[in-house]
């Protein structure tokens, strides 16, 4: 999993005419399932074909989707989580807002890769020496 720059991909989105968007999408989708240990939806590229096929009724599907695999991937690391957002992610993409669902999709595996970065981080960076460390040496 990759944390990214929100902020870069919305402007990428933006730029791109969407295009990016769609490569966003299916990233999103398939980092999503790794965070959660086993495919919860249609992987990325089917879930974009889906979308195109249903003329976008797939990606609402899709949206409340993430948000019950990314509440389960963070209940799997005990990390706090809203039960709602699966929601919040289908109604802001009904009222056509699912840039803001894509962003909030974003931060929160931002905060998942975060998590498992500070879990996988060594303890050796912690000093334990204690020969030296308050002694006087004669």
């Amino acid at each position: 999993m990759k944390k990214r720059n929100i902020l870069l991909c919305i402007v990428l989105c933006i730029f791109t005419l969407g295009i990016y968007g769609i490569y966003w999408l299916y990233k999103v989708t398939n980092e999503t399932h790794l965070a959660v240990g086993r495919r919860t939806s249609a992987s990325g590229g089917m879930a974009i074909l889906y979308t195109f096929i249903t003329c976008g009724i797939y990606g609402l599907y899709w949206y409340y989707r993430m948000g019950e695999s990314l509440l389960e991937a963070k209940e799997q690391r005990q990390m706090p989580g809203d039960k709602n957002m699966a929601l919040v992610y289908l109604i802001l993409g009904l009222f056509g807002l699912g840039l803001i669902s894509n962003v909030l999709i974003q931060m929160t595996l931002n905060d998942i890769v975060d998590f498992d970065a500070a879990q996988a981080a060594p303890s050796s960076l912690v000093s334990t020496d204690t020969d030296s460390a308050g002694q006087d040496q004669d």
